[in-house]
């Protein structure tokens, strides 16, 4: 799902088209790639993606605390 994150609160958006958050009426805010000349900097990851997976650099959720690497995975 590529559903926003609220910068606020954290609450998740429930629609994927929401531009404001229902818990708290923040506007939502999206996860890009923070590499500017990467193809993925002009879509929504992921809202849990630290890390672009085309160019290795991290996304902008990962750069403002909104997201965390997962270190529990089952492998």
């Amino acid at each position: 799902m590529l559903y926003k994150r609220c910068s606020k609160c954290s609450a998740s958006a429930k629609e994927k088209d929401a531009n404001f958050c229902s818990n708290c009426g923040q506007r939502f805010e999206e996860n890009h790639c923070s590499n500017e000349e990467c193809e993925n900097n002009k879509i929504n990851l992921d809202k849990n993606d630290c890390y672009c997976f085309k160019c290795g650099k991290k996304t902008t959720y990962f750069i403002k605390g909104y997201s965390q690497v997962q270190t529990d995975l089952p492998f």
